[in-house]
């Protein structure tokens, strides 16, 4: 029902928004498909109705289940062999809602480089749990280049 739901309202419906909400926040990404794609699916129709400018506090509330929602699908994807490119690709559009992607952009494209990002590195990683999951080893070998 919930995710019938997603694609009936039009983001400007206050008790709706937050049932969905609430709906989403009852839910533990990693303990199955069907949580994991529910919580993407309110990211996704979250995105799409620009509620980030629309109720950017409400927003704020739930970033930390959407955070944990891309850990779990980048974990389940590494394991699947993709890697951090293709992830970010397909995550991109409802990363917004936890991350700058701007600041992830820059790091993507100075991979090889990263001490000439080296402010967006930090914001990422310290911003989010998913910057962290896929940015630990850029921050490590940024740590051995400060220290060598």
């Amino acid at each position: 029902p919930a995710l019938g739901m997603v694609g009936d309202i039009s983001g400007s419906e206050p008790k709706a928004v937050c049932a969905v909400f609430r709906e989403a926040l009852t839910c533990h990404p990693a303990t199955g498909p069907n949580q994991m794609n529910l919580i993407l699916a309110v990211m996704r129709w979250a995105v799409r109705h620009d509620l980030l400018k629309k109720i950017p506090t409400e927003l704020d509330a739930m970033s930390g289940q959407f955070d944990r929602t891309l850990v779990v699908q980048y974990s389940k994807m590494l394991k699947q062999g993709v890697g951090l490119e293709q992830f970010w690709e397909i995550a991109k559009d409802v990363a917004v809602l936890v991350l700058s992607v701007r600041d992830v952009d820059a790091i993507m494209q100075q991979k090889d480089n990263i001490s000439l990002v080296t402010s967006q590195l930090q914001r990422v990683t310290a911003g989010s749990e998913i910057g962290m999951k896929m940015f630990v080893a850029h921050m490590q070998a940024l740590a051995q280049a400060q220290f060598a």
